[in-house]
């Protein structure tokens, strides 16, 4: 329930937040906060979506892991309502070659 909570007051947090695509960085967008006039640098990989953020920090330093509001800006700008949803989509199944036999890749 805590984790469910804490993700879910960063998504409500990401959603007056302003992102825009980088031309000189593949994956990277910035995130703005126009009313507090802040300004950070979010990068998607297919481990996650990172910033360098304070509350990011702490919740890699602590939990492990985790997606700030600014992180969860960048999601929604991709169409992705959780970060769960946007690793999935990561997830690259790789197409067999035609020599090889189906079984090899079956679930």
């Amino acid at each position: 329930v805590f984790k469910q909570h804490f993700a879910e007051w960063r998504k409500s947090q990401s959603k007056n937040l302003k992102v825009t695509e980088r031309l000189d960085r593949p994956n990277a967008y910035t995130v703005r906060n126009e009313y507090r006039d802040t300004t950070y640098i979010v990068e998607t990989l297919a481990d996650g979506v990172f910033c360098h953020c304070e509350d990011f920090n702490n919740q890699i330093q602590f939990l492990g892991r985790g997606c700030c509001k600014h992180g969860y800006a960048v999601l929604r700008h991709l169409g992705f309502g959780s970060l769960s949803d946007y690793l999935t989509a990561q997830k690259v199944v790789p197409l067999r070659k035609a020599s090889e036999p189906a079984a090899t890749y079956a679930a």
